[in-house]
């Protein structure tokens, strides 16, 4: 096949999420050898692939594989992780993590949150964009960056200081995310003199459960917040306080049919709708966790 990255990794997940594990690792093996900047991620996923299709050899030759570049992932991910779960205390594998956690503690001291802004030459407002878990603000721009400021707004992502691999970022401390994510908005804000109604927050997976907290905490009220196939878990928690969410702001949410997270999304926006918030909901049918293919024509209708 051929593509970018990005289209490597949809594919990839397309294969592994409907169990197809060769077509995956095939899939894995080609963007391993055509993409050696992201050797965290490729060859972690090649170590699982072959984990679950139990050559436990070459699962652990592919990690160490990792050991031996440059790049981490988080020792702790790996330990935790099923997929290789025929692989610990095995004597290989413990030494690969103690690399791996050495390499990361000293990443995780140096890592600090970054914005990465793209902006036209005149802009009448902002959209800021939280990532999913295990990308970065790179990642997440290439589904913005060139639309957004074609529509005369400025584009920032915004990159969590959680890093849980080489470029690889998450915001499992969601009540640090918040701090550093709203203090980054809040600056911008005020240097470039926009107000928080000239402002949309979008967010994709972790960082769309991160945008809708920040929204229903009052923490933020921008126009309006686009989530992005939400990782949401038992959103019955968000009840009592969907009750006061800021009318101001419109709630747009995007989810797969295919979604693990499609039931509460949809229980969410349901609850939303009742407590009078304006939220409207779009589902594709064919989709996994990912970004739709015309997400492009959906924020130049929806903006």
């Amino acid at each position: 096949m051929k593509g970018n990255f990005y289209d490597y990794q949809k594919n990839f997940f397309e294969a592994y999420n409907g169990g197809r594990l060769e077509e995956a690792l095939k899939i894995v093996q080609e963007a391993d050898s055509i993409f050696p900047d992201k050797a965290c991620k490729t060859k972690y996923w090649k170590a699982c692939m072959q984990g679950l299709l139990g050559r436990n050899e070459q699962a652990v030759e592919a990690l160490e594989e990792l050991a031996a570049s440059d790049q981490w992932i988080d020792a702790g991910l790996l330990e935790k992780e099923e997929d290789l779960k025929a692989l610990r205390g095995t004597s290989r594998f413990e030494k690969v993590v103690e690399v791996l956690k050495e390499r990361g503690d000293k990443a995780k001291k140096a890592s600090k949150p970054v914005l990465l802004e793209f902006a036209p030459e005149k802009s009448d407002g902002v959209l800021f964009a939280l990532h999913m878990k295990m990308t970065g603000a790179g990642e997440i721009s290439e589904y913005f960056r060139e639309t957004v400021p074609t529509l005369n707004k400025s584009f920032v992502a915004i990159q969590s200081s959680q890093t849980v691999g080489t470029g690889l970022y998450c915001w499992d401390d969601m009540e640090l995310a918040k701090k550093e994510t709203s203090s980054l908005i809040k600056a911008y804000l005020a240097k470039r003199g926009f107000t928080e109604n000239d402002t949309v927050i979008a967010g994709a997976s972790q960082g769309g459960r991160l945008a809708f907290e920040l929204v229903l905490e009052r923490i933020l009220i921008p126009r309006m917040a686009i989530i992005v196939v939400g990782a949401f878990r038992e959103v019955e928690k968000y009840r009592e306080k969907i009750g006061s969410f800021p009318g101001l702001c419109a709630l747009r949410f995007i989810v797969g049919a295919r979604d693990p997270f499609a039931n509460e999304t949809v229980k969410l926006h349901e609850m939303a709708r009742e407590k009078g918030a304006n939220s409207q909901l779009k589902i594709y049918e064919n989709m996994g966790h990912n970004f739709p293919v015309d997400f492009d024509e959906y924020l130049r209708k929806t903006l």
